[in-house]
Formats: C-alpha cells, structure tokens, sequence
C-alpha cells in the first residue's frame, strides 16, 4: 500500500512539457508591415512556414504556427491519462501576400488557463478565447 501512495505521489508532483512548430518571437512579428514587407523578409524574420497555400488571383497565404502544453498528473491520473491538468499555449501567424509583399498578416494567441479544455481551433471561433489582432499591432 506504501508503494502505491509513493507510485502516486511521484507521479502527482511531476510534470511533462511539449512543444510543436516552430517558436517565433511576438517582436519579430511586429516588424512585418502591410504593404511594405517582402515574402524574403517574412521568411528571415520566422523562418519556413508549416503551410504554404496559393489562389488562382495570385495570392499566396503562409502559415506559422507554435504550441507548448504542460501536463500535470492529478491523483486522478491514475485512473485515467485524461484526467491530467494540461496547460497550452498557442500563436500563430497567418501571412498573406500578392505580388510578393504582404497584404494581410493576422497574430492569434491562444492560452486555456482561463479555459480548461479548449483547444486552439475550437477558441478561434469563441469570442474572449483566442486574441487575435494585425500582426504590426502583437503584443
């Protein structure tokens, strides 16, 4: 039974962190100006995008996109891994431009701590979830 209690409370005080994508810095997402900021430039301020989609019009969009979870075993975790406390954080970029030069660039951030059990996508069409602005206004 010792055992046990020991088994659980390890589990219960340790912690395991995730990231995916790439990370980006918010400043350097601010330097990206509508109308002014190149396809070169957007790649050697955030690097390769995860997604590139283009439009017959011309128009390209890229996509950059990070998350970070936490999990942390509750005492209920051993009854169930779903029952682990997971906090995530997300941001993303969506670039868009024509002609090589932006046209559009949105910033979302996403973090569940005020909303435990959202995820990233489901938020972004939940209002006070996500904080989405124009990237040169990311903070």
């Amino acid at each position: 039974m010792n055992r046990i209690f020991m088994c659980a409370a390890l589990l219960s005080i340790s912690a395991c962190t995730t990231t995916g994508g790439r990370e980006f810095e918010t400043a350097d997402v601010t330097k990206i100006q509508e109308g002014v900021t190149t396809t070169a430039e957007v790649e050697r301020l955030l690097g390769v995008p995860i997604r590139k989609d283009s439009w017959v019009d011309g128009t390209e969009q890229w996509t950059y996109h990070w998350t970070a979870t936490k999990h942390t075993p509750t005492m209920m975790s051993l009854v169930s891994a779903d029952l682990n406390r997971a906090q995530r954080q997300d941001k993303q970029v969506e670039v868009k431009f024509k002609g090589g030069v932006v046209t559009e660039c949105v910033y979302a951030t996403f973090s569940n701590e005020d909303a435990p059990g959202q995820t990233f996508t489901s938020a972004l069409y939940m209002e006070g979830q996500t904080h989405r602005m124009r990237c040169q206004d990311a903070r």
